[in-house]
């Protein structure tokens, strides 16, 4: 069974390698961007995914996402097939640990209004937009005086090498 990041549970303990995945669902319309921010306080974009300019994923009301493993989507979808569930996430998400331990740091930002994603250059190795945690933080008050209904969710990711 994968670990998932859900709205509720704002901390969680994993392992180096382990996959983890995204459950999402909101009671409207909107916009949703993940960034994780690892030790080194670098900033990844990781919905949308790389070099995808909208900067944001649409989601509509009442549908459940399961982002970054189709495993669980599918076994989701057999589990219960008259519910509305979606999938969009072109990579599966595996958190690695280069220390005896690392905390990450997953925002999942969601806003019923559209917003534009933070200024940020694709690494070409991993395909993900990354950019410096200073700038995101920056971006991300911007965005939240801009839009006072912009909803931001933290989960620590704490991740161990055992």
């Amino acid at each position: 069974d994968l670990p998932s990041l859900r709205r509720r549970q704002r901390q969680m303990c994993i392992r180096d390698r382990d996959d983890i995945y995204l459950s999402f669902r909101s009671a409207e319309t909107g916009y949703l961007a993940v960034y994780m921010v690892d030790d080194a306080m670098q900033t990844y974009c990781l919905l949308p995914f790389g070099s995808e300019e909208s900067g944001i994923v649409p989601v509509c009301a009442d549908y459940r996402y399961v982002f970054f493993s189709q495993q669980v989507y599918q076994n989701t979808l057999r589990k219960d097939p008259n519910q509305k569930y979606y999938t969009q996430c072109p990579f599966e998400l595996q958190v690695t640990c280069v220390s005896e331990m690392e905390q990450n740091v997953f925002y999942v930002l969601f806003s019923p209004n559209k917003f534009v994603k933070a200024i940020d250059t694709v690494n070409p190795e991993s395909g993900l937009s990354e950019l410096p945690f200073a700038d995101f933080q920056k971006w991300l008050v911007k965005m939240r005086n801009f839009d006072p209904q912009m909803q931001v969710q933290k989960i620590d990711i704490q991740v161990t090498r055992q």
